[in-house]
């Protein structure tokens, strides 16, 4: 009995661990830029994925859609 609940504990935090970023949903704070003296409000976002097939992206502000991107 001894041995199996830390075998338990081990396996279902490792389990949890596998699959973290596993979800089709993602949240990211808001981004504004900082100083006045922006001459471009271009922003950028990288996604780096596991993933070989094209993914589309939803930009969102306030449920108003800002952009879209595949």
């Amino acid at each position: 009995m001894k041995k199996t609940l830390p075998f338990f504990l081990l396996f279902f935090a490792t389990i949890n661990l596998l699959f973290a970023q596993r979800d089709t949903e993602h949240w990211f704070a808001p981004m504004a830029a900082r100083s006045g003296k922006v001459v471009t409000p271009m922003q950028a976002l990288y996604f780096s994925t596991d993933s070989v097939t094209p993914f589309s992206v939803d930009i969102y502000s306030n449920n108003t859609v800002l952009g879209l991107s595949q």
